[in-house]
């Protein structure tokens, strides 16, 4: 059934007084944030690029003022200790002061303890014995006196024999046994025994105690025990003879000579460790005066880079919003569609940034906002803007292609929309509406048209301006595709 002329005509007035009225009030200066943000996330490669770059500086002007901080130190201290240098100097002193006093109370914990302390803090019994030691080494049978090449041999041998059980004796004598008797500690028994000898081959063993029992104790203990050690060494020297020469007990005086010893090193060490303090108290004192090394952190130099990207990367965001509101572009179909009251026939995706094909996050970002199926082709959005405009039973119609857009645009999708409508509407392009007369002309033929946009080539000033025109002359506007 074909619709009255009145009708339609009335129709069409009513729509674009609507647009007209909703074009100067509520809807004028809209912009679309979510369409702004997308627009600004399909430059992350460059606000990333900024942030590394911005990330970069920071940290070159972290080490840059560290640099120039450690040149005024430099400066100020003219080669001194500064405040960190003295720093490091009390860590040197705290270890040096740690270890005199652990060697303060070592000292200390050994006179407390040692048998040979007690031993030596009054009269005392001292066990001796004393052996000689002698070779049977045979020589050629001489008239006369040994030679005295001979002798010599025979000395250094007794010699190195005497050496030996001396060292034996004070060092490898198993003396756990007489340990435990007497109740006192294996490391300080060795103490109590002493060894010497003369240049008579004589070999003297004495050992120290409090009362005269212990000190024989402990001597025939050594004498008993010896034998072990002997038998090593006769292996080790070849064979020779060691005879008891003598054996008594005497007492002797307070050893002075050892407790004064004693005193001087703890002494010594007390001065050490009131010099050390000194020393650190007047470390204190210059530390107060003394400017703070400057240190190169890597962690502060990390976060101001982190802080800087950060920055560099907002800024780049600030610019290119900026850049896209200042232009005056249209960011999203909405800002139109809902300014002139206009539907939406088709939204294709994005698929190129410019000439150059987009895909991955980049393809994400510039589609922001929207459902894309991965089934649909790029061909079903023209079907969908086709039912969307849906058809005439009774006659073909003529629709006009206009918008901010090149020739070859509105051509191009003209041809494919032919292409695809079975209802055998012809789409004309009306390039540069607002200074082409040939399509003004053309536009009077026009039955309706379809305003077709660009995101960030088309202007929104020049649409609303196109919009006027059409709107002149009463011309319906079936909607909008935004390519």
């Amino acid at each position: 059934m074909i619709r009255n002329n009145a009708v339609l005509r009335t129709e069409r007035l009513d729509t674009i007084d609507y647009r007209r009225m909703t074009m100067n009030a509520e809807y004028d200066e809209r912009i679309s944030l979510e369409g702004l943000f997308s627009r600004i996330l399909v430059r992350w490669k460059m606000i990333i690029l900024f942030a590394i770059i911005f990330g970069l500086v920071g940290m070159g002007l972290y080490y840059l003022s560290y640099k120039k901080a450690l040149k005024e130190y430099k400066a100020e201290t003219g080669g001194s200790s500064g405040k960190t240098d003295v720093i490091e100097n009390f860590e040197d002193y705290d270890e040096l002061l740690n270890n005199v006093e652990k060697e303060i109370d070592s000292k200390l914990e050994y006179l407390k303890d040692s048998v040979l302390a007690k031993v030596n803090s009054a009269d005392a019994y001292v066990a001796r014995a004393n052996f000689y030691v002698t070779v049977d080494d045979e020589f050629p049978d001489m008239s006369g006196e040994m030679p005295i090449e001979y002798y010599e041999i025979i000395q250094n041998r007794v010699k190195n024999i005497i050496s030996s059980v001396r060292t034996a004796i004070t060092t490898s004598v198993d003396m756990k046994a007489i340990s435990e008797e007497m109740g006192i500690k294996e490391g300080y028994i060795y103490e109590l025994i002493g060894t010497s000898t003369n240049d008579y081959n004589v070999l003297n063993i004495a050992a120290r105690y409090m009362d005269k029992e212990g000190a024989e104790k402990i001597l025939q203990y050594m004498i008993d025990n010896m034998g072990v050690q002997l038998d090593e060494l006769k292996r080790a020297y070849g064979d020779f003879n060691i005879i008891l020469v003598s054996k008594d007990v005497r007492t002797e005086l307070r050893n002075n000579m050892w407790w004064n010893e004693k005193a001087d090193e703890i002494n010594k060490l007390m001065t050490t460790k009131t010099n050390l303090l000194k020393n650190r108290a007047n470390l204190e004192a210059e530390a107060e005066t003394a400017p703070e090394k400057p240190k190169l952190s890597k962690k502060k130099m990390l976060l101001q880079g982190i802080i800087y990207g950060f920055a560099g990367a907002f800024a780049c965001a600030v610019l290119f919003a900026a850049y896209l509101l200042l232009s005056g572009r249209l960011l999203s179909p909405t800002e139109v569609n809902g300014e002139a009251g206009l539907r939406e026939l088709a939204y294709f995706p994005q698929t190129y940034l410019g000439k150059r094909k987009i895909k991955g996050l980049t393809y994400r970002f510039a589609n922001a906002g929207r459902e894309l199926s991965k089934d649909m082709s790029y061909d079903d959005y023209y079907l969908i803007a086709l039912s969307e405009l849906g058809g005439n039973d009774d006659h073909s119609r003529k629709i006009g292609l206009f918008g901010d857009v090149s020739r070859e645009t509105l051509e191009t999708l003209g041809k494919a929309l032919g292409e695809k409508d079975e209802n055998g509407n012809e789409f004309i392009a009306l390039p540069a509406l607002s200074e082409n007369v040939a399509s003004r002309k053309a536009l009077d033929d026009c039955d309706s048209v379809i305003l077709v946009n660009m995101i960030e080539r088309s202007r929104v000033k020049k649409i609303r301006k196109l919009l006027e025109i059409v709107d002149g002359r009463e011309m319906e506007v079936e909607g909008s595709i935004t390519l």
